[in-house]
């Protein structure tokens, strides 16, 4: 996720964010900046290119200390062997390292679409800023896309389930980084949650419940960020003995990591 889909790409898109805004206090600086027009794309293109730069480097790296790199699905057959398709590659190891990665997760009110409906992982690729959105889930993905749409002019709401954002952060943290995005014009609601949605094929209609009544907000996008589940399924835990729980493998207390 880091490389591909999360801390790496994200970076780059908040670096764009943060050079228009630059741009746009240019005169604060003494500076004298007409005519600016900011290109979304162009940023999620120069985000692409530095995960591409960075992702051969790594491949570069595996090749030169004599890592083979095989792609394909790997399903556990027991203990110590995978099946690798496609091709039914058997492959047998004394020690085998589950490292598989994570994906989004989604909540049932809010079925994912790809358009109007996204992930972090289609949000990171889009190339169109929208004109208001809607962010479910006030962590870490979710502040940094509010950020960032905000920097290019999107009406930005985010809506949080706990009292506050970046809940499992420092709480003086989050007080500042509440008072500075709303310094910013982005909307927060706390203590809120998801009832439902409506949506055509141009905008969409959230149903949200606050601790003061229900609300409902219009806009043209809705990013769902409510966190990561491990992608353990499919991979033959079943045959090793090995369990899970909410999407993570569990580790026996006796393994002193």
């Amino acid at each position: 996720i880091c490389l591909n889909w999360g801390c790496i790409p994200s970076k780059a898109l908040l670096r764009n964010a943060e050079v228009l805004s630059l741009f746009k206090r240019a005169t604060e600086f003494g500076i004298t900046v007409d005519n600016i027009h900011p290109d979304f794309s162009k940023g999620v293109e120069r985000s692409r290119k530095v995960v591409d730069r960075l992702t051969k480097g790594v491949a570069s790296l595996l090749r030169k200390n004599g890592v083979d790199v095989l792609s394909g699905a790997a399903h556990f057959i027991d203990p110590h062997t995978l099946n690798i398709e496609p091709g039914n590659q058997i492959i047998k190891s004394k020690n085998i390292i589950i490292s598989t990665g994570g994906s989004p997760k989604t909540i049932p009110p809010l079925p994912i679409d790809g358009d109007t409906v996204v992930t972090y992982m289609q949000a990171i690729i889009q190339t169109e800023v929208p004109k208001a959105v809607v962010i479910v889930g006030g962590g870490a993905i979710g502040v940094e896309f509010a950020s960032i749409y905000r920097s290019y002019g999107s009406d930005v709401t985010l809506v949080e389930m706990l009292p506050r954002i970046l809940p499992n952060e420092d709480e003086e943290i989050s007080k500042h980084l509440e008072r500075g995005l709303k310094k910013r014009g982005i909307k927060i609601l706390t203590n809120s949650k998801v009832l439902g949605l409506t949506k055509s094929e141009s905008y969409a209609k959230i149903q949200v419940e606050k601790e003061n009544g229900a609300v409902e907000l219009d806009c043209d996008r809705v990013l769902v960020a409510i966190g990561i589940q491990g992608n353990v399924e499919g991979i033959g835990l079943e045959n090793i003995g090995v369990q899970s729980k909410s999407g993570f493998i569990l580790v026996p207390p006796s393994c002193n990591l």
